[in-house]
This record gives structure tokens, C-alpha cells and sequence, in this order.
């Protein structure tokens, strides 16, 4: 596997092993006394008087220790001065930090056998597994106040570049004419691409998991207080909201009180001699995060993790693989003969690979949205203001099956709209049908756009939309994109089960009219931070996926991934069946430096388990960027050019069962 894709994998794994300490005596057992939330618990708590660290390698792996010394807290049980080591594993042949554990002598109690790896005392591993299903949380907030601001601490130290550099500079000076063997792997290891950026990300995934309020706590204190919410289920809905500002009521506390520790150990105080029972997190159990907003778990596969951490064996035939596949698809949005729907299982592939924008969360609670202002189509064609002022006075609307003519481009500024089977939004009289920024569109079709289907600014998601006929029949149209993304502060968006075709732009200069403008998906001009999953432009005049100068002017590093494609296709463009071509290219993901200069391409690209096929020219395209491309079970059939032009595969994943396959999609 290609060393930056370690990275990608690194980035999603944190471990903390906890270490029996040598004098047992000294040690309290750890007794479960009831979950206990203390806000006034801060990193900065965690004191120490000197720090040295240290690196070695006696096998194929590196240890780097780092030892805090004289450590103190508020909370510090004894007299004694104490030291807390907490060392960084990796692997130098992948160029991995994989993971940082907790060692002896860090916690004044014995961490129990059933949250120990192997079944042993204090060897819990915190991973991306433990984090996400909840049993990490489920030890923590029954640790003492003192081992919590150890573990909050001691994270947080590594959550500084200054302090990550003390690492890093660990490497031996250059011109050493004898260096060992351990020496070279150490070397190897801090050498690595990234490796500040993967230390940091681990510190932070621990960081952010002790900050966490989870909802079955919150229910079983106010239970306890009084406020009936009904089973402590772990999912936040009318009952807890309603049993929430109940006890914010009584006690004089505004209603838009944040839920935090702070105010969660308030809330406790008043139970304080009926503290609840050792409780489980589950996957299915709601938290609050450090944003202070609603989340919930995903469930989680160890992929090529387990080289690192030892997994269970699973054994499964390929026939029982194949089943899954079949059995777990989701429908296809509106019968779409492109867009396949993503199953729980390629989710876990994503979030194995990487996914910082975490579409499958984002997407999951507007699953859970319910309720909203409804419209008809029939309502709105007696009033084509109707959409516009609903919006302004509800978050979340829904539109009921049938056609809406659009009289005015909708807006969703921080605003939901989720359509049904059979929505259709005509735009024909507009040059752009919807704008999304902060917001989601759901469930809908839009048709004939003058100029764009969707322009999405940022933080927003898109979620089984079908966007046709862009630009068709419209003279003076230069564009002719299905979804257009364009900025360096357009970023933090999420495509999901979108599919953009037939797009046409007569307009334009030289070189793009009659169709060399109109792509399916236009990302350009320094954006950024995209995910896109199971996405289609296909028949569109020009390309199907264009990544001109994307990033440029971006706040990122050039060897930050920005844009990431899952199990998406590009085929048929340049052949648009309803106006002359373009040149037609499948994925184009850059440019070179001088054109348009001083714009750049910026930040690498990641493409996985996706198809280009019988596009006019070619399927994959570096078209001359320079940036990094990560690109994995891939394939390209049928193009008129190339298959890959200067697009290497040297992503090493395991085998997959979901990757695309042009067998999969319309010849023509």
C-alpha cells in the first residue's frame, strides 16, 4: 500500500493502552460507581515540570516514548510525584503512527478485564472503534477526575504543532556515516509524508471523544430527577427535549441552554445519592458533540487495520459476499439506471479510506428528520411564493410528489428541503434552479436549468438528486453545469447519490462553445474539502467530473486530499444524444500551472472503486496538474483517447465486492 494511503488509513485509528502499573499496592481497583460528568475538568489542569522523549526500535516496529515528569492535577489522589509515558507505536515499512498508548504507572486504578484488550488489565485499546461504539465513553466518564485530566492532558499536549516538532526532530543529523538498524526505522518512520498531521489527528480523535455527553446519560439523570422521558433509549427526540427544558424551567435556566458537562454535572448534582448503574454505549446511542450538537454512531470495519492491531478472523465465502451485495442495496432514487445506492457496508470501505467531511453521520440525521412544513405542487401553483415564504419560517420542508414549475431559484441558506419519489423542480425559467450553502436538497429532480442545476457553496449536502438537460436550448449560455462547485471558501460539502446529464452550453469563446463548457460537475477554482459518493455525470457535452484549479487560494496544504470519489462514474460525455459535442472527457482532475496562471491546482485528489467508460476522449485524466492522485479499483473501457492518461494505480485496498464496473451502466 502507497505510503500517503497509510496516512489516510492512520488518520482514523487512535489507541490508548492502558498499562498495569509495577507496584500493584499502589493501585486502587477499579470499582463502577456510576457515571460521572465533571465540566470543570480542563486539559490545561494536566501540569508537569519536563518532558523527554525518546525513540527506538528493537523490531519491525518504532516506539517513541514520552515521558511527562512530576505530573499533577486538582484531582491527584496522593502525594507522590508521578510520571505519565505515553508512547507513539508505527510502522516504519508503511511510514504509519498508527497508535499512541498510555503506559505505566498513568492511572491510579486497574482498568477492568471486559474493556481490555485480550482480556487482560489495562490493556484497553482506544481505536476508531471503540471511540465510535461507544465502550470508550463508557469507561471514561466512570474514570476517576484524575485519570480523566491525565487522558485529556496528555492528548491535548499532542495537539500542538510546536510539540509534534519534538517528535519529528527526532531524526538522526545527516552525514551519520554508521546508523543502525533501529536508527533507520526510526528515520524511515519520522520521515514519513504527513506524519506531523497523523500524530495530531490521533491526539485529536482522543481529545474530542472525552468531550462527549451521551444521551442515554442525560435521560437516566433527568429519569432520576423527576422529568419523565421515558426509556433511556440513548436517541433524542420530543419526549427529552420536552423532559430537558422542564428541568431547565425549574431550575430558572434559559431554554437554549448548551448540553455539556458543565451543565450536565449540574443536572447530576442534584442526584448525587442516586447515581445511576454502570450503563453501555452502543451504536445506537445519540451524543452531544464539542459543538454542542447532536451525533450519532456508525458502525465500523477494521480493514487493514487489523495488521496493526490484531482483529478477530472473519472468514467469509464468496458467495456470502456476493449475497450482501445483492440483499443490502439500497433503491435506486427514481429508478435512476446510474445511481446504485450506497449499503452499510461501503460506507464502512469509505470510512476505512477516509471521509473527513463524515457524509455518513450528516446524511443519517436528515434521515431522522420527520417533521417540517409540507407543500403540494398544487398549492404552489397558486402561489409561486409559497416555497420562498415557507422557507423563511421553517428549517425543514417537504415537497409531495408531482412537478413544481420555479418561477424563482430556491434558496437554502442553512435551510432542508427533502422532495419524495416523484419530485420534479422545473427550471426552465431560471438560469440557476437551487442554490444550497449550510443546507440539504433531498429526493429531487430538477430539469432544464438555463445555466446551472445546483450551485452548492458550502458545508452542504446533496443527497439523491437528479439534475438533466442543463443549458439545452438556451443561446446565450456559457455553462451549462449540472452541479457547480467554484471557490476557495466553497468547502465541507457532501454528494451523495447524485447524477447530472445532458448538459450543453451553446455560448462561450473559442475553445468551449458548442458544448466544450458543460460539464456534469464542474469543482473548480479553489474548491475544496469535497466527498463525493456514488455520483454520476454521464452525456453531459463536455466532461463529466472537471477539477480546473481546484484549491487554489484554499487555506490547505498542497498534500492535503481536498476532493474524494467513491464508487462514481463518468461515462458517455461528450456524446450528449440532444445537441453537438464537446470534447468529452470522464474524470479531468486538473490543469496544468500556465494556463489561466497565477491559478493553480491545489491539494491532492482521491479516487476509489470508480468507472469511466465510453467517453469521447478520455477516461481518467490528470490533464497535466500536478498535484497527487490516489487512485484505487479503478476502471476505465471503451474511451476514445485513453483509458488513463498519467494515472497510475497504486492504491493497495483489499479485495472489494462493490467496486464499479462499466458492465454495470448503459453502452449508450
Amino acid at each position: 500500500m502507497n505510503q500517503t494511503m497509510r496516512v489516510i488509513i492512520a488518520t482514523i485509528l487512535v489507541a490508548l493502552n492502558f498499562t498495569h502499573p509495577s507496584n500493584a499496592d499502589a493501585q486502587q481497583k477499579f470499582s463502577f460507581q456510576g457515571v460521572s460528568y465533571n465540566g470543570d475538568i480542563k486539559p490545561k489542569q494536566f501540569s508537569f515540570s519536563d518532558v523527554s522523549i525518546k525513540a527506538r526500535s528493537n523490531t519491525d516496529r518504532v516506539n517513541i516514548k514520552v515521558i511527562f515528569q512530576d505530573v499533577s492535577t486538582p484531582y491527584k489522589a496522593t502525594d507522590k510525584d508521578e510520571t505519565v509515558a505515553i508512547t507513539f507505536e508505527g510502522d516504519p515499512k508503511s511510514e504509519t503512527v498508527y497508535a499512541v498508548r498510555l503506559d505505566y504507572g498513568t492511572f491510579f486504578q486497574t482498568i477492568p478485564r471486559k474493556f481490555s484488550l485480550e482480556g487482560r488489565e489495562n490493556r484497553h485499546l482506544i481505536s476508531i472503534t471503540s471511540v465510535k461504539d461507544g465502550s470508550f465513553n463508557t469507561l471514561y466518564e466512570q474514570l476517576t477526575n484524575d485519570d480523566k485530566v491525565k487522558i485529556k492532558g496528555a492528548c491535548n499536549y499532542f495537539m500542538d504543532d510546536i510539540n509534534i516538532d519534538k517528535i519529528t526532530s527526532l531524526k538522526s543529523p545527516l552525514g551519520e556515516s554508521i546508523v543502525s538498524k533501529s536508527t533507520k526505522r526510526v528515520d524511515k518512520l519520522l520521515s514519513a509524508t504527513n506524519i506531523s498531521n497523523q500524530i495530531k489527528a490521533l491526539a485529536t480523535l482522543c481529545f474530542q471523544a472525552t468531550n462527549r455527553v451521551y444521551v442515554k446519560d442525560i435521560q437516566t439523570f433527568l429519569n432520576a430527577s423527576g422529568y419523565d422521558v421515558g426509556k433511556s433509549d440513548g436517541q433524542w427526540g420530543k419526549k427529552s427535549q420536552k423532559g430537558w427544558e422542564a428541568y431547565l424551567t425549574s431550575q430558572g435556566k434559559p431554554l437554549d441552554t448548551t448540553i455539556d458537562a458543565t451543565s450536565i454535572q449540574e443536572l447530576q448534582k442534584s442526584i448525587i445519592s442516586k447515581i445511576p448503574k454502570l450503563r453501555e454505549i452502543t451504536f445506537n446511542d445519540d451524543y452531544f458533540d464539542t459543538k454542542h450538537e447532536i451525533r450519532n454512531h456508525k458502525e465500523h470495519t477494521y480493514g487493514n487495520l487489523c495488521k496493526f492491531i490484531g482483529c478477530p478472523a472473519m472468514i467469509i465465502k464468496k458467495n456470502q459476499i456476493r449475497k450482501v451485495v445483492k440483499d443490502n442495496r439500497n433503491k435506486a432514487f427514481q429508478h435512476s439506471k446510474y445511481i446504485k445506492a450506497i449499503t452499510k457496508e461501503q460506507w464502512n470501505i469509505i470510512e476505512n479510506i477516509g471521509d473527513p467531511q463524515n457524509c455518513f453521520a450528516r446524511l443519517s440525521l436528515v434521515d431522522k428528520i420527520k417533521l417540517g412544513a409540507v407543500i403540494n405542487p398544487k398549492i404552489y401553483a397558486q402561489n409561486k411564493n409559497y416555497i420562498k415564504q415557507t422557507l423563511n419560517k421553517n428549517k425543514t420542508v417537504f415537497l409531495e410528489n408531482g412537478i413544481f414549475q420555479l418561477d424563482e431559484t430556491i434558496n437554502l441558506d442553512g435551510k432542508i428541503l427533502i422532495g419524495s419519489e416523484k419530485t420534479i423542480l422545473d427550471a426552465s425559467l431560471l438560469e440557476t434552479g437551487v442554490i444550497v450553502s449550510n443546507g440539504t436538497l433531498k429526493n429531487v429532480r430538477i430539469i432544464n436549468a438555463k445555466k446551472i442545476g445546483v450551485s452548492v457553496i458550502k458545508n452542504s449536502n446533496l443527497h439523491n438528486v437528479i439534475i438533466e438537460n442543463t443549458g439545452v436550448g438556451v443561446e446565450d449560455n456559457s455553462k451549462g453545469h449540472g452541479v457547480s462547485i467554484l471557490g476557495e471558501n466553497s468547502t465541507g460539502n457532501c454528494l451523495v447519490s447524485v447524477e447530472a446529464y445532458n448538459g450543453y452550453n451553446k455560448a462561450g469563446d473559442n475553445c468551449c462553445k458548442n458544448g466544450g463548457n458543460a460539464d456534469g460537475f464542474q469543482i473548480k477554482y479553489g474548491a475544496n474539502g469535497v466527498t463525493l459518493v456514488d455520483t454520476h455525470g454521464h452525456h453531459n457535452s463536455d466532461d463529466g467530473f472537471d477539477l480546473w484549479k481546484s484549491g487554489h487560494d484554499a487555506p490547505i496544504k498542497k498534500e492535503d486530499i481536498i476532493i474524494r470519489f467513491y464508487y462514481s462514474s463518468a461515462n458517455l460525455n461528450g456524446k450528449n444524444p440532444l445537441t453537438p459535442d464537446g470534447d468529452g472527457n470522464g474524470f479531468k482532475l486538473g490543469s496544468r500551472d500556465k494556463y489561466q496562471a497565477p491559478k493553480k491546482d491545489k491539494g491532492a485528489r482521491l479516487i476509489y472503486g470508480s468507472v469511466a467508460c465510453y467517453n469521447k476522449l478520455n477516461g481518467f485524466d490528470r490533464n497535466g496538474t500536478k498535484m497527487k492522485i490516489f487512485a484505487g479499483r479503478l476502471q476505465a473501457s471503451g474511451n476514445g483517447a485513453e483509458q488513463f492518461r498519467d494515472i497510475t494505480r497504486y492504491m493497495n485496498t483489499p479485495a472489494d465486492p462493490y467496486t464499479l464496473k462499466c458492465k454495470m451502466f448503459p453502452r449508450n
